[in-house]
């Protein structure tokens, strides 16, 4: 008979997982006072400043980032998904809200990615917490943010007084 034991296959050792930071960007915005003023004039403006700030922090920590708005109140929206500056940005399609379309991505990304997802939904806190994904409320971002945006400030001094 032909009753040969299956090979056994070596165990691959684990590949770094990718780091990314998913964000809810209108989450975000509304709990980051400056932003959120800003939100209150134009929202446009907030959303723009919110890229530029993650543009920087993308440069300097070299992170994946995917931020997404709800366009759920955007009538026949139908979504987007664009690159700016090294970061994915997304609007979810209409009917379609961030944290529907996060954890969908969450699950696709699988375990391949570290993801962190900001945000302080407390739905998908739940969610994601549930799926290995680590939650990171927008106060401890902005913190995040705030601490990169100075190491940058400081990286440019000391090349600027390097060269005189």
């Amino acid at each position: 008979g032909g009753s040969e034991a299956p090979k056994k296959e070596k165990p691959k050792p684990p590949k770094p997982r990718r780091r990314m930071v998913i964000i809810d960007g209108y989450n975000l915005i509304h709990t980051w006072d400056s932003l959120h003023d800003l939100a209150a004039q134009s929202l446009e403006a907030a959303r723009e400043a919110l890229m530029d700030l993650l543009a920087d922090y993308v440069a300097f920590t070299k992170t994946e980032v995917l931020l997404v708005f709800d366009a759920y109140l955007v009538p026949d929206g139908r979504g987007s998904d664009f690159l700016r500056d090294g970061f994915r940005v997304v609007y979810t399609k209409e009917h379609q809200t961030a944290d529907a379309y996060i954890e969908r991505i969450i699950h696709e990304l699988g375990p391949d990615y570290s993801i962190r997802v900001v945000t302080g939904d407390y739905l998908l806190q739940i969610s994601a917490v549930t799926s290995g994904v680590s939650r990171m409320t927008t106060t401890e971002f902005r913190a995040e943010i705030t601490a990169v945006g100075r190491e940058i400030t400081e990286f440019i001094q000391k090349l600027t007084h390097r060269n005189p």
